[in-house]
């Protein structure tokens, strides 16, 4: 690794979030290679895609990913060496496939050179690369630096994974400015009531994180009193959760909304929230630009539309990545020439957001020009999870449509709409799934997609509906797939004297806001994710029960939990 190609290695880093993806991360990039954050949550398939297509012929892999690197080793058409990064637990864990060279230096990077490439969901069915420079990050690097004023004193807590931009970002900003980055634990197992105990207990001032892991962080009812500001990114902010958040938060904690594509290096436009004027329904902007860049609101003819008026947000300016590996027309298409900028072979990136500008200048979001969506603050392309369910045994199409999660502000959850191979004759209405098919639609969308990728909830139809062009009508598919009305109160069940099964379906009904949990229900079903496993978590740990989130997870009924648990 000392000396890398003269085209610039990739190499992958293939562990857990923490101190070791960071020395990975950062071995990398001294090395004068690029780093490809490997999550290894991430099914085999999808690893094994991401280091072919980014050509990585070296993965750093911590002690717990040593056996996952080496087989994405064992089955790569190309040799890939595997490097295992020390743990610093005084054995410098290096018994993997090649030793680590001595090392004689770091190594200078210019500005376009590559720092990272990070993977996006893709509309063709398979995830793209984003290839992000060096000439990317220093301008954010230098602009984060001031607008959120970090250095030596600043304190955070790592909360978002590094196989997202945003994690990156949370990671080296905070190293490199000198501050002191905290790992409360395995991420998507530590419960929102421990999370707020940790920032406490450490003194945290800066938060970064999703608004789907603040609200359960302000659900959670726990003072925030360290925190001197919240940068919240990945999903749409929603005036009620600022006003929410006024529970927990002191007077003075600065709440700023970040906006920016993994194609525009992380951020490019930021709004500091006027908490002392937003009401529950006012919209949040994403902001002015940020760093040196540049944001245009443009017709479909690419001329600035007046202020007020709704048009395709472009961004310029030196955070425009350089595009997606090995995708030269789709780079083409998404990444334009700016004819705004003085810059000789200036670029916009196109971000298929319709937005608005305000009169004091600030962006409004209001929509999708696409099937784009984001869900647990990770960008999806419907059109991938809709190549996988149409690729499975059984299945003859599929459309996904993103639903509104009820009683949960700014949440949605995906929703599979799939006609099997052989319908129900005249079925002419949404119905279940036979049991047999759904469970192996299920299995597998899960061996070939991230969990934040894999439907909710399936509904079977005969046929999709059409619009008058022809075209399947997502409106009336995403009305199918609308939350039902408020259901009554879950039944008070007296914990004290309940036994595990009863006290698990009660946590789970007020929840997931059912009426009833039945033993063999499953939990995704029922509309769980990630976030909300981690609130059934913290409610039975309360309860007495030694409930982690992996058996949430894993078990998704409460049958299941209830067996590992015994």
């Amino acid at each position: 690794m000392t000396t890398p190609p003269a085209d610039q290695a990739v190499v992958g880093v293939l562990a857990v979030p923490g101190r070791g993806a960071l020395s990975g991360m950062l071995g990398a990039l001294a090395a004068g290679a690029a780093f490809l954050p490997l999550d290894p949550k991430l099914p085999d398939s999808r690893l094994d895609f991401m280091v072919a297509d980014a050509g990585v012929r070296t993965v750093l892999a911590d002690r717990a990913g040593l056996a996952r690197a080496r087989g994405i080793a064992q089955r790569a058409a190309d040799g890939v060496r595997v490097i295992a990064i020390p743990d610093g637990a005084g054995d410098d864990s290096r018994g993997a496939d090649d030793p680590i060279a001595d090392f004689d230096g770091p190594r200078l990077a210019d500005a376009d050179d590559l720092a990272y490439v990070i993977y996006t969901s893709g509309s063709t069915g398979a995830p793209k690369g984003v290839a992000v420079t060096h000439g990317n990050l220093v301008p954010l690097m230098a602009w984060s630096t001031a607008h959120f004023g970090l250095g030596p004193g600043t304190s955070v807590v790592q909360n978002l994974n590094p196989a997202f931009d945003f994690g990156v970002w949370e990671m080296l900003t905070t190293v490199c400015t000198g501050g002191t980055l905290y790992f409360p634990g395995p991420l998507g197992e530590v419960t929102p009531g421990a999370f707020a105990r940790a920032l406490a207990e450490w003194g945290i001032d800066t938060l970064h994180t999703t608004p789907g892991f603040f609200a359960e962080l302000v659900a959670a009812g726990r003072r925030l009193d360290t925190l001197r500001q919240v940068h919240l990114g990945g999903e749409k902010v929603t005036g009620a959760l600022v006003t929410q958040a006024a529970a927990v938060l002191t007077p003075d904690c600065l709440i700023h909304n970040g906006y920016g594509p993994t194609e525009t290096a992380v951020n490019c436009a930021i709004h500091v929230v006027d908490r002392a004027r937003i009401a529950e329904g006012d919209p949040v902007p994403i902001g002015v630009a940020s760093a040196e860049n540049v944001l245009y609101v443009l017709s479909q003819e690419y001329e600035p539309v007046p202020d007020g008026e709704t048009g395709e947000l472009y961004v310029g300016g030196p955070a425009v990545a350089r595009g997606y590996g090995g995708l030269r027309g789709l780079t083409a298409e998404r990444f334009l020439p700016d004819p705004y900028s003085g810059r000789p072979g200036a670029r916009m990136y196109r971000t298929g957001d319709l937005v608005r500008r305000l009169p004091d200048g600030a962006i409004d979001y209001l929509g999708r020009v696409d099937h784009q969506v984001k869900v647990r603050g990770h960008r999806l392309e419907l059109g991938e999870i809709e190549a996988v369910l149409t690729a499975c045994p059984g299945i003859s199409a599929a459309t996904v449509v993103a639903v509104p999660v009820a009683g949960r502000s700014g949440a949605t959850r995906l929703v599979g709409h799939v006609v099997p191979a052989v319908a129900t004759a005249g079925q002419s209405t949404p119905s279940a799934l036979d049991e047999e098919l759904l469970a192996r639609v299920r299995a597998f969308a899960t061996e070939r997609l991230p969990s934040y990728m894999v439907p909710a909830a399936f509904v079977g139809h005969e046929r999709l509906p059409l619009t008058p062009n022809g075209k399947v009508d997502r409106a009336a598919l995403t009305a199918v797939s609308a939350p039902a009305p408020a259901p009554a109160p879950a039944p008070v069940v007296d914990i004290a004297g309940a036994d595990p099964g009863s006290v698990l379906a009660a946590i789970w009904a007020e929840i997931l806001a059912v009426p009833v949990v039945r033993p063999d229900d499953n939990f995704f079903d029922l509309g769980g994710d990630s976030l909300s496993a981690l609130r059934v978590v913290e409610a039975a740990q309360a309860a007495g029960l030694n409930v982690d989130p992996v058996d949430i997870l894993a078990g998704q009924s409460i049958e299941a939990v209830l067996e590992m648990i015994a």
